[in-house]
C-alpha cells in the first residue's frame, strides 16, 4: 500500500508548478518512505522471532522425544515386576502395603 503512494506522489511530482507544491510532495515522498521503513523493520523484527521460536519448538521437540524415549524404556523395565504384582494378587484387591511394594518394585 506504501510503495503505491510512494509511487503516486513521484508521479504527481513530475507535474507540479510550484515550487511550494514540489516541497508538499517532497514531504509526502519522505514520509511514504518513513512508513515503508517502519514496516520493513518490523517485518524483519518478526522473522528473527519466527526463526527463534522456530529453534524453540525444535529443542522442545528434541527434549520431550528424549524424556518419550526414557518413559518407553522404564515402562518396558517395569514391566516384568508389574505383571509379577499382578500373577501375586490375582484374585485379591490390592492392599495398600500392596501398593508401596510395586512402586518399590518389591513385589
Amino acid at each position: 500500500m506504501q510503495q503505491g503512494r510512494l509511487s503516486k506522489f513521484r508521479e504527481q511530482g513530475m507535474a507540479v508548478k510550484t515550487n511550494q507544491e514540489f516541497h508538499a510532495i517532497q514531504h509526502e515522498i519522505a514520509f511514504a518512505q518513513t512508513e515503508i521503513k517502519k514496516l520493513e523493520d518490523t517485518m524483519l523484527e518478526r522473522m528473527i522471532e519466527a526463526d527463534d521460536l522456530t529453534a524453540a519448538l525444535k529443542s522442545a521437540e528434541t527434549q520431550l522425544a528424549a524424556e518419550t524415549k526414557a518413559i518407553d524404556a522404564e515402562r518396558k523395565a517395569a514391566a516384568p515386576r508389574t505383571s509379577r504384582c499382578r500373577r501375586r494378587s490375582s484374585g485379591s484387591r490390592p492392599s495398600a502395603q500392596h501398593w508401596s511394594a510395586a512402586s518399590t518394585g518389591r513385589c
